[in-house]
């Protein structure tokens, strides 16, 4: 038994094949869900980071202390022990006291900076490559590195050894 060629619509030598249509239909289906999905995500995560925001506000503001940077957006890149392994994007915040990163998909992570023996730039940091950019890396006492990704990176740079200089 042979196969049967796919069916022409709009006639002999005219239109295109019944296979192609599904083909095209399928594709367009798929764009058009994966366009719906990005939107959303994309709305889910503004507005999880804008109350993500106030929070990070409030308890600054309950807490007392004084932000010398943020909160701001930045990348959290890991760490080499004691803090979570996956990357994220979220929140920075720095005190005099401490540094608070909360990631939009929960979690977070804090460091005094009586811990931090030095800072430290590099644009590898744990096997990690991103575009070239700078990971500002703090390095604790313990030995321990705790790596992020900030927009303005000169300007955290100075802000973190100014504020582990005190």
């Amino acid at each position: 038994m042979g196969h049967a060629a796919p069916v022409k619509l709009g006639g002999p030598g005219k239109g295109v094949g019944v296979s192609q249509l599904w083909v095209a239909l399928l594709v367009g289906a798929i764009l058009g869900l994966q366009a719906i999905f990005w939107i959303v995500f994309a709305i889910w995560f503004r507005n999880k980071r804008r109350a993500l925001l106030v929070s990070m506000q409030h308890e600054l503001l309950a807490s007392g202390e004084t932000a010398i940077r943020g909160p701001e957006g930045a990348l959290y890149a890991g760490a080499n022990r004691g803090f979570p392994g996956s990357s994220g994007n979220g929140l920075i915040l720095l005190t005099r006291q401490r540094l608070v990163f909360c990631k939009v998909t929960g979690g977070r992570i804090e460091v005094p900076l009586e811990q931090v023996a030095a800072i430290r730039e590099a644009t590898w940091f744990r096997r990690s490559y991103r575009s070239g950019r700078q990971h500002l890396i703090l390095q604790l006492q313990d030995g321990n590195e705790v790596g992020f990704i900030v927009a303005d990176h000169p300007g955290w740079l100075d802000a973190m050894r100014q504020a582990v200089a005190r």
